[in-house]
């Protein structure tokens, strides 16, 4: 069981190298947040409730870009859906279903290729083809 330490400076959102479901708990230790993972091993990070330079709060960002708000109140929470709570899942799901819409219809960029389709790629405009 090791422990990582994340410093916050200056930065606003603070990379992780987790993914929700790595997450076993949070802790809000004084002004600093850790991370319990389901391995054993905690990601510390300090001064995580101090606000930023510009006055912003800090976010924690996940290796899958899921971005977590604060966890509020003293002592032990339990993630919620992998360390997301339902006010960070809802914009999670529709940003998924659009990615969805999108693979689903091709991304609708000039770069998908048919295979049923005469036309030669290499060919001026040819009315013909």
């Amino acid at each position: 069981m090791s422990q990582t330490i994340i410093q916050t400076g200056t930065i606003n959102d603070i990379p992780v190298n987790v993914l929700p479901t790595d997450i076993k708990q949070y802790v809000k230790t004084g002004d600093d947040l850790v991370i319990r993972l389901n391995n054993g091993d905690s990601i510390r990070v300090e001064g995580f409730y101090n606000p930023a330079v510009d006055g912003q709060e800090h976010f924690i960002i996940m290796a899958d870009g899921t971005r977590v708000q604060r966890v509020t109140g003293e002592g032990e929470t339990e993630p919620e859906a992998g360390g997301l709570t339902a006010d960070q899942l809802i914009p999670l799901g529709i940003a998924g279903l659009g990615a969805g819409l999108i693979a689903s219809n091709g991304g609708g960029g000039g770069s998908r290729t048919d295979p049923t389709d005469g036309t030669d790629p290499t060919d001026g405009t040819d009315p013909t083809d």
